[in-house]
């Protein structure tokens, strides 16, 4: 297996600044909600994600949320132990990103294997 760094940023939907999609076009409210912005870079090992405090996601298809705390920094390293499968946001919390117009942001970034063809 190798290793990748990938970074995706969202800030606000439409915004020029929003990491592009693998069809082109730039990320949205939809490819963060259904985890389709991951698509192609799973198993996730390394996970560090910064937002607006109280943003909520799921990890592997769970229904339980997992919400950022207040200084807005998430980070999870798996090294060796279990993998990230799927990743997803609460509509809501994509949301209120895009209310907060200007300061609104998303960055994730995170390491993820893949086979060697």
């Amino acid at each position: 297996m190798k290793r990748y760094v990938k970074q995706i940023r969202y800030y606000g939907d439409g915004s020029e600044l929003n990491s592009k999609l693998s069809n082109g076009g730039l990320m949205d409210v939809s490819s963060l909600t259904n985890g389709g912005a991951f698509e192609g870079y799973t198993p996730i090992v390394k996970l560090g994600i910064q937002t607006l405090p109280g943003t909520k996601f799921y990890l592997n298809g769970s229904e339980e949320n997992i919400i950022v705390g207040n200084n807005g920094i998430f980070e999870l390293d798996l090294e060796d132990r279990i993998q990230i499968t799927s990743l997803r946001f609460s509509p809501a919390s994509i949301q209120n990103i895009n209310e907060i117009e200007k300061q609104g942001y998303l960055l994730i970034d995170f390491v993820y294997e893949r086979t060697e063809d």
